[in-house]
């Protein structure tokens, strides 16, 4: 049951293939067109907040609606292009539910891929982020065997980011290595002007590979720079506060913040059985709003004729910072509760079933039910009065992925 999908060609959703079959026969081989999407449902039992899978979205299904569309679906382009044996490249473009509240397609991938050696190649651009097992396809719903990734390691916004890559692949003592270092730019926007930009990204990951067996390890830092609705209670802070209250806007506000993640991956995939697991820390260089946080899961499936049944157990736990006291009292309750409302620590364990009724297209259901640590908000939206942290709820999505 392998799901990988390499070197998927995905067209961009502004170019019809009709018109590149126009231009003959040598264009034709030239570039490649094809596409993905995802069509997906899914309802909470928690009415009091809006399970979303983005931090960029608005909003998602609990409070704001019943059953959702707007958290999975979503359609992407890509054309591939070749231009000699050497130089090659990509473009990609995917719509899903934005900050905005809008389908505006995004530029997902904008890359020039030159093959130095047959080992060794470099890109410049736009590319996928390479924190995880799936960075690659993540998005692409009929690579994976779940609804959708799990949202407790892979929901965030980090996508791509802009910048160069070498990768270098090789074969030694029966197994294949390749090994890349990248360096570039990261920026999300958010709702309400809000955006996060990361500088001075610097990774690298490594990947084994052997038989029925892949090994994966990946390290990126980055100097992190998010606005927020936080700003004016930290410049508040300096106006207020003295020493002691810039002290505390420097060390709490996500300015020039130095943030590592690692990650270790595995998967093993011999025929009709599945097993995936992941593993990640996010370590920011300060105590501050944002926490210490170690998340993975664990994923088990069997491929049954054109059914794979899996499960899947995952959790995240939080370390948050200190409470703020004793420097300006009606501004320390404000930041104290942004420390707590960012902890979305948690529990989750799902069921599901794939289907493979028909060709390049599959149907998923997929049950979560979703644990709350005590006083984790979980990383619910739209919270209401009501709304208690540290409960539990579910979830139920269904959702058709197809490949073109």
């Amino acid at each position: 049951m392998h799901y990988r999908v390499r070197g998927l060609a995905l067209a961009l959703m502004a170019i019809g293939a009709t018109g590149v079959q126009a231009a003959g026969s040598e264009m034709s081989e030239m570039f490649k067109f094809s596409g993905f999407g995802t069509l997906g449902a899914v309802h909470s039992t928690e009415e009091n907040a809006d399970f979303a899978l983005y931090g960029s979205q608005v909003s998602g299904t609990g409070y704001s609606r019943d059953w959702s569309l707007d958290v999975d679906s979503k359609l992407g382009a890509q054309v591939d292009a070749k231009f000699t044996d050497t130089l090659s490249a990509t473009l990609q473009a995917v719509a899903s539910k934005r900050y905005d509240n809008g389908y505006t397609p995004d530029l997902t991938l904008a890359q020039l891929r030159f093959q130095a050696t047959p080992e060794l190649a470099v890109r410049v651009g736009r590319m996928a982020l390479p924190q995880y097992l799936v960075s690659d396809y993540r998005r692409v719903g009929y690579a994976i065997p779940w609804a959708r990734a799990p949202h407790v390691i892979y929901g965030n916004d980090f996508f791509h980011y802009d910048g160069a890559d070498v990768t270098w692949k090789s074969t030694a003592a029966g197994w294949a290595w390749s090994a890349q270092a990248l360096t570039g730019y990261v920026k999300t926007d958010q709702p309400d002007d809000g955006e996060v930009i990361g500088n001075h990204v610097l990774g690298a990951n490594l990947t084994a590979e052997k038989g029925d067996h892949t090994f994966r390890i990946s390290y990126v830092t980055s100097k992190l720079k998010v606005s927020s609705a936080l700003d004016p209670l930290f410049a508040a802070y300096k106006v207020y506060g003295g020493a002691a209250g810039a002290k505390v806007a420097d060390k709490y506000a996500i300015d020039d913040l130095g943030i590592s993640y690692l990650t270790l991956g595995y998967m093993y995939a011999p025929g009709d059985w599945l097993v995936m697991a992941e593993l990640g820390k996010a370590t920011p260089e300060r105590d501050g709003v944002l926490p210490h946080t170690t998340n993975g899961y664990l994923t088990v499936g069997r491929r049954i004729g054109e059914f794979t049944p899996f499960v899947n157990f995952a959790f995240r736990e939080d370390d948050l910072a200190k409470p703020v006291s004793g420097v300006v009292p009606s501004l320390d309750a404000g930041l104290n509760k942004a420390i707590a409302v960012g902890d979305v620590s948690q529990k989750v364990a799902s069921v599901g079933v794939r289907w493979d009724f028909m060709k390049n297209t599959a149907l998923k259901g997929q049950f979560d039910h979703v644990n709350l640590s005590k006083g984790s908000y979980g990383g619910l939206l739209n919270r209401q009065a009501d709304f208690k942290p540290g409960g539990s709820y579910n979830l139920l999505s269904v959702a058709v992925d197809f490949v073109f």
